[in-house]
């Protein structure tokens, strides 16, 4: 299996805890890479700001926590 296009990471960081979890996810959530332009939604996990998405080392923009659940950006 080869990934063809670029990959999306996102990083939740718990303050209260101090630690990154999930640590990363580099896909859809299904293995797929996401291609450029991709809206991410991540959803069923607890988060807690501050929340970063970052394509390469390129932080997203319009990053937003929609509710507990659920991350929505777009680069």
């Amino acid at each position: 299996s080869s990934a063809t296009g670029p990959i999306w990471t996102y990083r939740v960081f718990d303050p209260v805890i101090g630690l990154l979890d999930p640590p990363s996810v580099d896909t859809d959530g299904v293995g797929n890479p996401l291609p450029p332009g991709a809206q991410l939604t991540i959803a069923g996990s607890n988060f807690d700001p501050p929340v970063s998405v970052s394509f390469g080392d390129t932080l997203a923009v319009g990053t937003s926590l929609v509710d507990d659940n659920t991350i929505v950006t777009t680069i």
